[in-house]
């Protein structure tokens, strides 16, 4: 697995490898430069991306979907587990919202108040506060 953030590090990646590269972890790639990134790796390789985690209204998981759209394999979210009470929780609503094929923007689940988070589950309200941001 080649780390690389930029195109210039994949096209080293390839020269040196002579073009047999084929799977990527793309890290610390802006936003706004990951479709170029992208776009020179070689066609049959994969890649994996990586997030920040607790971002304000959930936006690492959008930005994960936005990169699955891409072709990305995974997506790895930096210190998403670190050791504390948080750590279960913030997990769990990883694997529900980038699992969830549900809209983003309607949540009619069909499910109890206490699944569905009416009664203060992951659900509840649309921007979760975690503890470990507000620290």
């Amino acid at each position: 697995i080649w780390k690389v953030s930029s195109v210039e590090e994949v096209q080293v990646v390839l020269e040196r490898t002579g073009d047999t590269s084929d799977v990527f972890w793309l890290d610390d790639v802006p936003f706004d430069s990951m479709e170029k990134v992208v776009a020179c790796l070689p066609k049959e390789s994969m890649f994996i991306a990586s997030v920040d985690p607790m971002q304000p209204d959930g936006a690492e998981v959008e930005m994960g979907k936005t990169y699955k759209g891409m072709g990305c394999a995974s997506i790895f979210v930096r210190r998403a587990c670190v050791g504390d009470a948080e750590d279960l929780e913030y997990a769990q609503f990883l694997v529900g919202r980038f699992t969830s094929k549900a809209s983003s923007e309607f949540k009619f689940t069909g499910l109890t108040g206490s699944t569905n988070g009416h009664f203060g589950g992951v659900q509840a309200s649309g921007s979760v506060k975690w503890k470990r941001v507000e620290s």
